[in-house]
């Protein structure tokens, strides 16, 4: 198994258990951006990535009040 089907599997599981803390059909997004590394982004979601995009702007629209 290479390292990206490794951290697939290992975040997969992770978010089995992180689901299980908030209302049953909550959508999970994981991000990983390593440092200057624009082609080795790392997105695991069970979300539409345009939902996901609207998320990071309330989030933003928010912090800017």
């Amino acid at each position: 198994m290479n390292k990206l089907d490794y951290a697939r599997v290992l975040v997969g599981s992770h978010l089995d258990q992180i689901r299980q803390l908030f209302t049953a059909g909550s959508k999970i997004t994981v991000i990983v951006r390593p440092p200057g590394g624009d082609e080795h982004d790392f997105v695991m979601t069970d979300d539409d990535l345009d939902e996901v995009g609207a998320v990071v702007e309330r989030t933003k629209a928010r912090e800017k009040r």
